[in-house]
Order: C-alpha cells, then structure tokens, then sequence
C-alpha cells in the first residue's frame, strides 16, 4: 500500500510542476505581438507587386495567347525586362516533341532554362534585348523559333513605350537564327 502512496505523490507532484511549467511559460505568454508583425509584413508585400501581361503558345502550338502575371515592381526598366523575361521562362518550361532530319521523334525542351537575357538597352521606342548564345541551340523547329520570336515580341511591347524589338546574340546583331532573319526590328503582331 506504501508503494502505491509514493507513486501517486510523485505523479502528483509531475503534474503540479508541469502545470507551473505550462502556466508560465506558454499560457502568459503574449503572441499578439508576433502575429502583428506577421500582418505587417503581408501587407507591404502586397503593394510590392504589378500584373503584366505575356504571350505564351497555346497547347497546339500554333497561336499565342495572353497570360497575366505577377512580377515585383521595379522602377529600373532593365530589372523589369529581367524580372518579364524569367517569368516568360518559366510558362515556357515545358517539353514539346519535334523530327530531326531523318524523321526519328525527338522531345526537348521547348524553352532552354539555360537561355539569359545578358543586357539590355533602350534607345527612344525601340529595345534591345542581347541573348546569350543558348538562345540559337535552342531552337529546333521552324514553328518553335517563330513562337518564341514572338512571345518575346509580343510580351515586350506590351509595356511602355516599346515599339520594336531588336534580338542580340552575344552583343551581335545576326542576320538569321536558325529559320528567320533577325537582322530587322521587330514589330507586336497579335496574329501569331
């Protein structure tokens, strides 16, 4: 019977401390403070963000169509080519299917993750985007080099002041990509 005395002392004796424990250190505390500044902080990065609008193809791959997106908004234009264009990277990360030259189907990346904007520069309407030269291996079809002209194009000059669009590879002014000459600006056209 002692054993039994002892044993429900000490058990009792367990939950009292740890009642003391719990009364002080959890119960008491304060966390308004925390979630205020938890409130704070969502709210000031709400404001920090813009939709713009890029052109991605469509499941067919034969017409692009507009998607909204969110970007951190940024005064400096060159950052927020840079911003447009990662965004633009990431819709594009998918794989499509194409035949090399002795007709064996082959699947690839539609949009190499390797491809960078290097620089960019603007003079009056007009934008220079420089490519580095990943931008050229890339390409694997007539149609995938066209759709990607374009949704650059396209994206690009749906913002600001843009007009036309100038595609640099390694800070040279080629006279064609793979399939289509590139020596001349480029202009927004919605039909592609």
């Amino acid at each position: 019977m002692k054993k039994h005395i002892i044993l429900l002392i000490i058990l009792t004796s367990i939950f009292i401390v740890s009642f003391i424990f719990y009364k002080i250190s959890i119960h008491d505390y304060d966390f308004s403070k925390a979630k205020v500044v938890y409130e704070e902080e969502k709210k000031a990065e709400i404001f920090d963000y813009e939709f713009v609008n890029i052109f991605v193809p469509n499941k067919e791959f034969k017409k692009l169509e507009q998607k909204a997106v969110k970007i951190k908004r940024v005064d400096n234009k060159s950052e927020k080519i840079q911003l447009i264009f990662e965004e633009l990277k990431r819709e594009l990360d998918f794989k499509f299917y194409y035949y090399d030259d002795s007709q064996k189907k082959i699947e690839a990346d539609y949009f190499d993750y390797g491809i960078r904007v290097q620089n960019s520069y603007f003079d009056g309407n007009d934008l220079y985007i420089n490519f580095n030269n990943t931008f050229i291996t890339n390409i694997k079809t007539k149609e995938q080099e066209l759709m990607l002209i374009y949704s650059i194009v396209n994206t690009y000059t749906d913002f600001g002041d843009i007009k036309r669009i100038k595609i640099l590879i390694n800070n040279q002014a080629l006279e064609n990509l793979k399939y289509y000459k590139i020596s001349d600006f480029f202009e927004r056209d919605l039909n592609i």
